[in-house]
């Protein structure tokens, strides 16, 4: 944007401070007079109104301003609805009389003030400002067209002007009222109750924004849950304004007992605190409602309460595991399998039972398999005995935690969560019991373990560099045969028709083969289960990386699954396999691409 643009705008919000100040502090308007003269209307100061009251026969209604918004302080206390307020206020920024009637023409009618109503006047109101306090008596309308009669205290003669403001006022002080059940305003909840058919006290921490449990039991609380509560009952809407006495019958609305209590507050102070009630004779749809800190009756829809009838269990945390984004380091044990990964740099290791790159897509799903685990029931909030969940000695257990820097630039692992797998449940056998070790409890969630790796080689890296492979050994049928890499690089097949660019295409192929990864816990039962003996095919890849050791990897073929076929993989001298599905497509490559003789 150049100079001239900003001088140009900046002259055009002069101009406009300038006409809104105008607007806001103009002069008298003149008013024509009924007997041909002329009188002075003085615009009302509104430019900062802190109170409203009206008198209309034996009715006062008064609302104050404070920073939150309108109050109204009579005939009761309790927050205003700003709208029908700021809507009087917007008519008597406009009003400006059609006309005027002086002293002495009005005394000259019959009945004097009174033939124009205001004598004595139909309604009084008050208009306080910081600097000036109005006084208007309103009158009747007028016989012809949408006018009627009012007087401004302390000026003579009376004025004529547009019914717009009589239109505006309210009918009863229930009009000015704020019908939200819940009128927080700004007020920052952090303890939640209820007591009934559900009993329960939730805390927010003042410093996590985390919510908790503390009555019945210390747990961990569904926040979401609570803040769907409190924003539910924020948009209740009051139906009817039953009664305003300080005592009333609680029998007669259903409050003795009530059937529900329910309080919010900021600390040990409370924002609100009502006690619900039963429904009124053939109306099931409305509930009565008392608000205990200001003696109100109210009556609400009966279905923005129903979210206070929910069971306990509703408002507990049913994730299992806190947020795992920061996870550094992973052990997971299962039977006699030890397994333990650390994050280094950006790379995930295996770094037990031995050493070896872990696959960053396999990770990332034991990651997110861990994090998605939902609670379904909470069968036992205090365990003494873990051996009647299979607990006492788990099968299956998994600990991660993060790495945290000090103030001395010291590294230090930090736990996140360690749960712990027991059997299935006796009455569901698609649930399972599992436990935390920082929680007092037991809980059943879905039966997710088969989902789960049992072995470190489940998540080794598969892919390999094409030419880092320096042997590959064939077995099918009883025959072998070795290829081998000349110290050129190139492969010496032995047959033309046999290319050594076609091996590490092939090679290339297999290193992008990724597939889902299954423990084996009986290999003999497996083999002869998928009939790896009538196949009778296996390859064995050799590897050099740099100057490292050789390694290998062992691929045994088995039943043809229509598009896959089943593999069994073994790697270096490791005796625990894992199986695989190779598509049919890249094993038939294998077959023709690798013959024996």
């Amino acid at each position: 944007m150049n100079s001239r643009h900003t001088w140009i705008l900046l002259l055009v919000a002069i101009a406009l401070a300038g006409y809104v100040r105008f607007v806001e502090h103009r002069g008298p308007i003149r008013i024509r007079a009924t007997d041909g003269g002329h009188a002075a209307f003085r615009p009302l100061d509104l430019a900062s109104v802190r109170s409203l009251e009206l008198q209309r026969s034996n009715q006062v209604m008064r609302v104050e301003r404070d920073g939150k918004g309108w109050w109204l302080k009579y005939p009761v206390s309790q927050p205003a609805q700003n709208v029908g307020i700021d809507r009087i206020i917007d008519v008597l920024k406009k009003l400006e009389p059609i006309a005027f009637i002086s002293s002495a023409e009005f005394a000259a009618q019959p009945g004097g003030l009174a033939a124009f109503g205001l004598q004595p006047p139909q309604a009084l109101l008050t208009i306080e400002s910081v600097t000036d306090r109005t006084l208007l008596n309103l009158g009747s309308r007028s016989p012809v067209g949408n006018r009627f009669y009012f007087q401004r205290v302390g000026s003579d003669g009376l004025f004529v002007a547009d019914t717009a403001l009589l239109d505006a006022l309210p009918a009863n002080a229930n009009e000015w009222r704020d019908r939200s059940l819940l009128s927080l305003r700004d007020s920052q909840v952090n303890r939640i109750e209820i007591r009934g058919q559900t009993d329960l006290k939730a805390e927010r921490d003042p410093l996590t924004g985390v919510w908790r449990l503390t009555r019945p039991l210390a747990a961990r609380a569904d926040g979401a849950r609570l803040e769907l509560l409190l924003n539910e009952l924020k948009n209740a809407r009051i139906t009817e304004f039953v009664t305003d006495a300080p005592t009333v019958d609680a029998a007669t609305f259903g409050l003795q007992p009530p059937a529900i209590e329910f309080a919010a507050g900021e600390g040990s102070e409370d924002l609100v605190r009502l006690q619900i009630g039963r429904s009124p004779t053939n109306q099931p749809s409305w509930r009565y409602v008392r608000n205990l800190l200001r003696t109100n009756v109210y009556l609400v829809p009966a279905n923005s309460l129903t979210a206070l009838e929910a069971p306990l269990s509703a408002f507990r945390d049913r994730q299992l595991t806190p947020s795992l984004d920061d996870a550094a380091y992973i052990h997971f044990r299962f039977g006699s399998n030890e397994t333990a990964l650390e994050l280094e740099g950006t790379n995930w290791w295996i770094q037990v039972p031995r050493r070896f790159p872990a696959d960053p897509r396999g990770i990332d799903h034991l990651l997110t398999e861990l994090a998605s685990i939902e609670i379904i029931e909470f069968p036992a909030d205090v365990v003494t005995d873990l051996a009647r969940f299979g607990l006492a000695e788990p099968t299956r257990e998994f600990s991660l935690g993060k790495r945290v820097t000090n103030r001395v630039a010291s590294v230090t692992n930090q736990p996140i969560v360690k749960i712990q797998f027991g059997h299935p449940l006796t009455n569901n056998p698609a649930l399972l019991y599992v436990r935390r070790s920082d929680e007092p409890g037991v809980y059943a969630v879905p039966k997710i373990d088969f989902r789960l790796p049992e072995t470190a080689n489940q998540l080794r890296d598969w892919h390999f560099i094409p030419t880092n492979v320096v042997e590959i050994h064939v077995q099918r049928a009883g025959r072998t045969r070795l290829f081998q890499r000349s110290i050129e690089g190139s492969w010496e097949t032995g047959e033309p028709s046999l290319p050594s660019d076609s091996f590490d295409e092939l090679l290339h192929r297999l290193s992008d083969w990724n597939s889902v990864r299954f423990a084996i816990r009986d290999e003999a039962a497996f083999l002869k289960a998928y009939k790896f003996s009538d196949r009778s095919h296996e390859i064995s890849l050799v590897f050099r990386e740099r100057s490292g050791p050789l390694q290998r990897w062992r691929l045994r073929f088995g039943a043809d699954l229509g598009t896959d076929v089943v593999v069994l993989a073994n790697f270096d001298d490791d005796p625990i396999a894992i199986h695989l599905k190779l598509p049919r497509t890249l094993y038939e490559n294998l077959y023709h691409l690798l013959p024996v003789r």
